[in-house]
């Protein structure tokens, strides 16, 4: 007999998800999961805990697909960040003319840690506070073992000193922070506050630390060049450091400063066609710096940004500045000019460059087929030279390219006419509102109760669209082109806090069906999903030649998402609950993640200092045989092998 009335079985409204596997009653597992609160996914747009539960017939085929919806949205979060996102921050870096290391550790950096970010700042807004530390922690352990281990063990390479110190030590400061609060039990808007304050910390450490060791090289270089040109018999006349310096700017010339590569973790692109063409296609003028072949792709934000550099450097018409020079080297892994040597060279952002050295290009297609091209994931002409599995996963992603294409506008300086498609464009000033509107909740908003919100929203697109038609033409970008880039930034948040909320109740759904703990789920699928890319990217960067940039990407993408994510993310939560003391969801599997993070974090400073900051291939055997001994233990704890008892604490 179904159950009408949780009471009946003194269920509580507050009552763990769980409880609905105690029954063997199917009808009475979906009343379950529909009255209790713990079983509601929030803003998730499709109710995954009633479709286990109150799917006539098997659980197994609603489960498929739903695995199958699980690993589309874990393709569709990579290439939102990836494709979208990391465009739109190089852009927008590049119009506000921040220097690169600024650059590097705030918009470059949170766009490639931008997945992990902000599935934690939904975990968090969800309740589901042990899944979003149990991701982070358990996705820098993953990235400190198996990536790192696996770039020890294919590369022999120097490690740089000052940037392994500073994440390290970064990263094990943020770490306890948080471990310290979920052992608690509690936090406060204080205690959030000192994440974000932190972050800044680390910010001011690496952009002021970089300016400092920039300035120190470029003075031991003045001082070896000076005195190898000096006869011995003067040197010692040199009396004072005034004198010093004023001889050594007399006759050396100023070398370029050197900026560490910034070290976001890497993400790959929707698509990688065999070819090489990019997600936005008509890369002409692309010259791809980390790269052993010219036919690849970029495929992260430092990728975009470098790219960005080149052909800024190589257009003609751009006006270089005569103080900075590139330096492509694969020594140090430096491609970047002086530290403040700000990002746009142009002399101004209306399109001056590229109206001189692209958009007086003879237009190949139609603005219609250019409209066509843009939509398609290949063009034509490259279909026939793809391998059978480009073309498959071309054809089975195709469904998220169009919807992405067709809502979040992107800006590329290094595609013709940066990009431009003005019926794409204009087609972009209506669906995007939309799409924000319908990820952000607001579908069903009322206005006076009597006119939908989409509905005023899609009336002021509109107008807004046709205002672009008409002020624009087809083949040259308008001037407030740039301000596509800061909607494009806009929307793939909207996109990425969207797909992130789908897929945190999508990981409830599945721990309530199968008694997984958030903290297990967080540490394993979640923070594999999301960290995948790293895999990929970083090993593919190692083996290019450039192990010392992906070994920093390994650990400034985890720092921003810890940082930020627990910092940004319970901040909210307080402006918006208006509460002082928000309760946090620990277990003994916690301590474990945190404990082998911190053990991992220890014996890799440990071993590189033994090797004198030399990678080792024992080190990296090392790492992988930590990472399968953390997975068993937490699998055995999880699963009541192991019993793990720690005395509680209250944090004053």
């Amino acid at each position: 007999m179904a159950v009408t009335n949780l009471s009946t079985y003194s269920i509580d409204e507050d009552t763990d998800c769980t409880i609905a596997n105690t029954f063997n009653d199917s009808a009475t597992r979906c009343i379950i999961v529909q009255n209790l609160g713990d079983c509601q996914t929030g803003r998730a747009l499709l109710p995954y805990i009633n479709l286990l539960y109150c799917t006539e017939g098997s659980v197994y085929a609603p489960l498929v697909g739903l695995l199958v919806w699980l690993v589309a949205l874990f393709i569709a979060l990579g290439s939102t960040a990836s494709s979208y996102l990391c465009p739109a921050l190089v852009v927008i870096s590049r119009s506000l003319q921040l220097s690169q290391s600024v650059a590097g550790v705030t918009f470059l950096a949170f766009g490639n840690g931008a997945p992990d970010t902000i599935a934690t700042i939904a975990s968090i807004r969800l309740n589901r506070t042990a899944l979003a530390i149990g991701e982070l922690l358990g996705g820098g352990t993953y990235v400190a073992t198996v990536v790192v281990g696996l770039i020890f063990i294919n590369n022999k390479f120097d490690l740089i000193q000052s940037s392994l110190l500073r994440d390290v030590f970064f990263y094990l400061a943020a770490s306890y922070w948080a471990f310290v609060l979920y052992y608690s039990g509690s936090i406060t808007l204080s205690h959030a506050a000192c994440f974000i304050v932190l972050y800044l910390v680390y910010i001011s450490v690496a952009v002021f630390g970089s300016s400092l060791l920039n300035r120190v090289s470029y003075l031991c270089t003045c001082a070896r060049k000076w005195i190898s040109r000096v006869p011995s018999d003067t040197v010692s006349n040199i009396s004072t450091d005034s004198e010093y310096k004023a001889e050594a700017k007399d006759r050396v010339e100023t070398p370029p400063l050197y900026v560490p590569v910034p070290s976001p973790v890497l993400r790959p692109k929707l698509r990688r066609s065999s070819s090489g063409v990019s997600l936005h296609h008509h890369h002409e003028n692309a010259i791809y710096l980390f790269t052993t072949s010219v036919e690849e792709e970029p495929s992260n934000c430092t990728d975009e940004f470098v790219n960005s550099f080149s052909a800024e450097y190589k257009r003609t018409n751009c006006s270089v500045s005569s103080q900075a020079s590139f330096h492509f080297t694969r020594s140090n892994s430096s491609v970047f000019p002086g530290e403040n040597t700000p990002l746009l060279r142009c002399p101004s952002t209306d399109n001056s460059c590229e109206d001189a050295s692209v958009c007086k290009m003879v237009p190949r297609y139609s603005e219609w087929m250019e409209l066509l091209l843009q939509i398609s994931p290949v063009e034509p002409d490259e279909w026939s030279r793809q391998h059978w599995l480009c073309k498959l996963y071309d054809v089975v992603t195709f469904p998220i390219y169009l919807v992405l294409v067709l809502t979040v506008p992107v800006v590329d300086r290094e595609n013709r006419c940066n990009n431009w498609c003005r019926p794409l464009n204009t087609l972009q000033c209506i669906t995007s509102p939309l799409v924000m509107v319908l990820l952000l909740g607001g579908w069903h908003v009322m206005i006076a109760d009597v006119v939908p919100l989409w509905c005023l929203v899609l009336v002021l697109g509109s107008v807004l669209g046709i205002a672009v038609w008409f002020t624009s033409v087809a083949m040259r970008p308008p001037r407030y082109h740039v301000v596509f880039a800061y909607a494009g930034f806009v929307v793939s948040i909207t996109w990425i806090y969207g797909i992130a909320t789908e897929i945190v109740s999508l990981l409830k759904a599945f721990g309530v069906l199968y008694g997984i703990s958030d903290v297990l789920l967080g540490m394993t699928v979640l923070a594999w999903g999301n960290n995948i890319g790293d895999l990929v990217t970083n090993l593919s960067l190692a083996k290019q030649g450039f192990p010392q940039m992906a070994m920093s990407a390994c650990f400034a993408g985890p720092v921003l998402a810890l940082l930020l994510g627990i910092g940004v993310a319970f901040t909210i939560n307080f402006t918006t609950r208006r509460v002082s003391v928000i309760q946090l969801q620990y277990s003994n599997l916690l301590a474990v993640i945190y404990g082998a993070l911190v053990a991992v974090l220890t014996i890799l400073l440990i071993s590189t200092l033994a090797t004198w900051f030399r990678s080792s291939r024992v080190v990296g055997f090392m790492l992988l045989t930590l990472y399968a001994t953390f997975l068993l233990i937490t699998a055995s704890l999880e699963f009541g092998f192991t019993h793990i008892t720690l005395t509680k604490f209250v944090l004053r």
